[in-house]
């Protein structure tokens, strides 16, 4: 279903399909052309709407026969293609092509191929009367099939029905003419989906990142093996390199934020006796200066 703001919006719908798959394209555009039938009936309020379809897709759209008899109601004109005759049946539940075509107050009936669509329009030109009073067809089937094909049947309203024989008009090469709108461009740049969502890639991945951290999900292969390799590193280590250099005695340089250090510290010699009574003997010294 056509969204309601494209249809108040007035806006053009293009479909575009390789001329190979218009038999399988067919059911999609009859979908389209119903669901704009729809809207206009509920929302068009009787403005004006043209319509034109070929009988192919005129046959794929439901209770067509029914359609035409309310269309004028909602202000929709129809115009409808058919290469014969037979079209026209196939879309009536009557298969009565004659019985649909006189729904249409102005007809044109080119030259035909086939003697069933020669014989219609024999008989909707009409008949004469002979001499001896008897009514004649004015044209036979076989004259019909012989028109050239700049010929052909004119059958219109004006206050009464009228039914001529004429040709199509040749408009100069320099008269104005309103062109069709031409399709859009196509896009060279390559669309960006999650344009309108900036924040949903940054959203995704904190999302994975708590559900694996909660076990909700398994966590890659990639991102394991790192796991692991960290886990093994931290365990080969030596428990006396994870000493900080604030946590060592007498080492007031030190900070809170000192590294790991690489290796053990060597083992000092332990002082001698004489050294002990030089430095015991300093003290007292001092202890006795600073009293």
């Amino acid at each position: 279903m056509i969204p309601e703001s494209w249809y108040r919006e007035q806006s053009t719908l293009y479909l575009t399909y390789p001329a190979t798959k218009l038999a399988e394209m067919a059911g999609l555009v009859a979908a389209v052309v119903n669901s704009q039938l729809v809207a206009h009936q509920t929302y068009g309020l009787s403005k004006p709407l043209l319509l034109v379809l070929d009988s192919n897709l005129a046959s794929r759209l439901p209770h067509f026969a029914q359609f035409l008899a309310t269309a004028a109601d909602f202000g929709i004109a129809v115009i409808l293609t058919a290469s014969s005759l037979t079209a026209l049946d196939a879309l009536t539940p009557t298969d009565s092509g004659a019985t649909l075509s006189a729904q249409f107050a102005h007809q044109l009936w080119y030259a035909p191929r086939d003697r069933e669509t020669a014989v219609y329009i024999a008989t909707r030109y009409g008949t004469r009367l002979t001499s001896a009073g008897e009514a004649m067809p004015e044209l036979t089937p076989e004259e019909i099939l012989a028109w050239p094909e700049d010929q052909l049947l004119l059958v219109t309203e004006r206050g009464r029905p009228y039914v001529v024989i004429g040709q199509p008009v040749q408009l100069p090469e320099d008269f104005p003419q309103r062109q069709p709108p031409l399709p859009p461009a196509a896009e060279t740049v390559p669309r960006r989906y999650d344009q309108w969502l900036p924040d949903l890639p940054d959203l995704t991945r904190k999302m994975a990142e708590f559900l694996m951290a909660n076990g909700a999900i398994p966590i890659p292969a990639k991102d394991a093996e790192g796991e692991n390799e960290r886990d093994e590193t931290a365990v080969g280590r030596d428990p006396a390199t994870k000493e900080t250099g604030a946590e060592k005695t007498g080492d007031d340089s030190a900070g809170p934020f000192t590294s790991f250090s690489a290796a053990a510290p060597a083992k000092e010699p332990e002082p001698s006796t004489e050294a002990e009574e030089a430095s015991e003997q300093s003290l007292n010294v001092a202890r006795s200066r600073y009293r």
